[in-house]
């Protein structure tokens, strides 16, 4: 199974610069829902998975035909749990899975360690 890292990690720089159209906060409807409709995967991913989205976005994720950009929105923090909990009746298991995982927390990176030969005094 490919990971979203390696998704990303194979997206060439056309889909990652319109994935950073998909996170743009005043990107139009419109523009939201044709990323959605006929973007690479990677672009689905990021904006399934890595903000907010308006209904009606919402309302095309979960009647999306492909299992993964579903299961991407069913792990988004940023998605209102009610706009998930739509996805619990979804006909594909791994969908339901990534629900019940709840939502993809990342977790910061603690401090690194000093580098060697540098005190604190």
């Amino acid at each position: 199974m490919v990971t979203p890292e390696q998704i990303w990690a194979d997206a060439d720089l056309p889909a990652r610069r319109l994935a950073g159209l998909a996170l743009n906060p005043s990107a139009p409807e419109s523009v939201l829902l044709r990323l959605l409709l006929e973007a690479p995967l990677a672009v689905r991913m990021v904006l399934c998975r890595d903000r907010a989205l308006p209904e009606a976005i919402a309302d095309a994720v979960i009647q999306h035909p492909d299992t993964r950009t579903r299961g991407f929105f069913a792990r988004n923090p940023h998605a209102d749990p009610a706009q998930r909990a739509r996805l619990v009746d979804d006909p594909e298991w791994s969908v339901r899975a990534h629900l019940a995982e709840g939502p993809r927390v990342t977790t910061p990176r603690g401090p690194g360690r000093c580098p060697t030969g540098l005190s604190s005094t």
